[in-house]
């Protein structure tokens, strides 16, 4: 009968290993175009990064070059700030002087009354009609008119002084500009500019550097930019011809998010095709253990009944039929009246709480040993007293009276002392087992509700469990029959201890949950049962975290989605 279930199973699989495979090649053929589309797109984004280090590279080398040419002309441009202040205050000297001079030296007034030829100090002047000319006279001037006149005219004193000032002043220009490499004021301001330009390259450099070089040295720079050199080229003629390249960086990116999308996709189909390719195997090798199973449970049941027939031919020999089924009814009579008798002194036994009566006769036993205790001591104090009185008569006797009555009252008050404490201690201690009632109603109930639930799935809905003070099954409820937990079945023992187990990890999960752990469990369950502890164990599963240790994994073929790890 199981047999068409294997072969059905084997199908599954062998469509499930299909789908697998085409998945599988669609996805390696996703990961192939993502790799080569992710390859495309660091090709641009290297070519666009070689482009913007070779800029970068150029930039520093131009910087690089431009402050070389000038720290070259600052070493041979000396017009400092310093020295372009003094030639200008030589000037300004030189300025001043020969306003002076203009201001305060004679001059001679030249009119044209017909076009003439004249000399001013050697110097020859055309002097036109009603032309006229002012000619200043700093120390003297002669004045020549060809064959016909001349004139010598002679400064005072202050012109004489403002003259030699002026020559002075003019005379300092000239050592100052002489010292600065230059030959007149407007050079010298000139050198000044190239200078200034010449500083501003220079400390320009460092900036440009650091703008340019960021976090990378010269020679890491350098460096980088020879290896994208040496790999940028080189790309499209290793790169395959199909597909071709996208043209620019943006639609690489785009080809490659695309490809990245489609790849996940295909990843996605391929996880749950595995899944189902591990569903379809863990179905069929189930199917094919418990085939397997059943074909040598069958044999052991075919020798099994060979054997039962003959032992029933030997016994047939032996003892006739209708002898047996005299002695079964007799059998059956007996067990009948005897079970009568079990209920009635079970059900007698339960109406007199044997438990209470238990722990009354221990009770009574422990107030008899203490009562004896004290009974022979008293005897012995008895005894001591008595030959005490017969030695030394009543001497003393007022004096232990009054000592007696001291103790008497002493012992009273302690007793008065001991029953109020007894009495706060008995608050107290209802207050407490109130309270600790309480709480256990209140995690109790919780767990008495989730072994039910689980447990209906192994058992059926009758299924009702009851706890006891310790926390721990104390019987089983089942078609309004309850049974010790001690009781039962080593097999329903286990299943409702890994029932409890499952219940306890369930509700503690909410709050951070602690993992069950299970070594080799289910080792007395039964087949059919072992399919609905691996419902239990499934959908415990789904709120907490189970690990099971096992040498047999096939005890746990029917769990659901479990990951199988093998170990060693």
């Amino acid at each position: 009968m199981s047999l068409p279930a294997v072969n059905q199973a084997e199908a599954k699989l062998k469509e499930a290993q299909n789908a697998f495979d085409a998945s599988d090649w669609k996805r390696k053929a996703a990961d192939t175009l993502a790799v080569l589309l992710r390859a495309d797109f660091d090709y641009y984004n290297s070519k666009l990064h070689l482009e913007q280090l070779r800029e970068r590279k150029e930039r520093i080398d131009q910087a690089r070059r431009n402050a070389a040419q000038a720290e070259a002309l600052l070493a041979r441009n000396k017009v400092e700030s310093r020295v372009l202040k003094a030639i200008q205050n030589a000037e300004r000297e030189l300025l001043t002087a020969n306003a002076q001079l203009q201001t305060g030296a004679p001059s001679m007034l030249l009119r044209g009354l017909a076009d003439c030829l004249l000399y001013v100090d050697d110097a020859e002047v055309k002097l036109s009609k009603e032309e006229v000319r002012t000619i200043p006279v700093a120390d003297r001037s002669r004045l020549t008119i060809p064959g016909a006149l001349d004139v010598e005219i002679t400064a005072g004193s202050s012109a004489g002084g403002l003259s030699r000032k002026v020559e002075d002043a003019r005379r300092v220009l000239d050592d100052v500009c002489a010292t600065a490499g230059v030959s007149n004021p407007d050079e010298a301001r000139g050198a000044f500019e190239e200078r200034r330009e010449a500083t501003r390259h220079v400390e320009s450099k460092e900036q440009v550097e650091k703008e340019n070089l960021r976090d990378l040295t010269y020679e890491e720079l350098d460096k980088k930019l020879l290896g994208l050199q040496q790999a940028v080229p080189g790309y499209l003629a290793k790169r395959v011809a199909e597909p071709a390249i996208c043209p620019d960086l943006d639609s690489a990116k785009k080809e490659w998010a695309s490809a990245e999308a489609s790849q996940q996709e295909t990843s996605k189909q391929w996880e749950s095709a595995r899944e189902s390719l591990d569903a379809a195997r863990g179905v069929r090798d189930g199917l094919n253990t418990k085939h397997q199973e059943l074909r040598v449970r069958l044999d052991l049941s075919s020798k099994d009944i060979n054997q039962a027939r003959e032992n029933l031919q030997r016994a047939r020999k032996s003892v006739p039929d209708g002898n047996l089924e005299t002695a079964l009814a007799n059998a059956i009579q007996t067990v009948a009246f005897e079970d009568a008798g079990v209920r009635a002194a079970e059900t007698s036994l339960k109406a007199k709480n044997p438990e209470q009566v238990r722990t009354l006769a221990e009770t009574a036993k422990g107030s008899l040993r203490t009562t004896q205790n004290r009974r022979n001591a008293a005897q012995t104090e008895l005894t001591e007293n008595q030959t005490r009185l017969k030695i030394h008569g009543e001497e003393g006797l007022h004096e232990k009276l009054h000592l007696a009555q001291v103790g008497l009252e002493r012992l009273i008050a302690d007793n008065k002392s001991l029953f109020r404490r007894a009495s706060s201690s008995k608050c107290l201690l209802e207050t407490m087992r109130e309270e600790r009632d309480k709480t256990r109603r209140a995690y109790v109930a919780p767990l008495k509700e989730k072994i039910e639930q689980l447990g209906r799935l192994v058992f059926d809905g009758s299924l009702q469990v009851d706890i006891s003070e310790e926390l721990r099954i104390a019987s089983r409820t089942l078609n309004g029959i309850t049974v010790p937990f001690d009781s039962l079945s080593g097999g329903t023992k286990e299943q409702l201890s890994l029932i409890f187990r499952s219940a306890c990890s369930m509700i503690v999960a909410k709050d951070g949950g602690t993992p069950l752990i299970l070594d080799d469990a289910l080792g007395y369950t039964d087949p059919d049962r072992l399919l609905l502890m691996g419902a239990v164990l499934a959908k415990a599963a789904k709120e907490c975290q189970i690990v099971i240790f096992t040498c047999v994994p096939g005890r746990y073929g029917n769990v659901g989605e479990a990951t199988f790890v093998a170990i060693g």
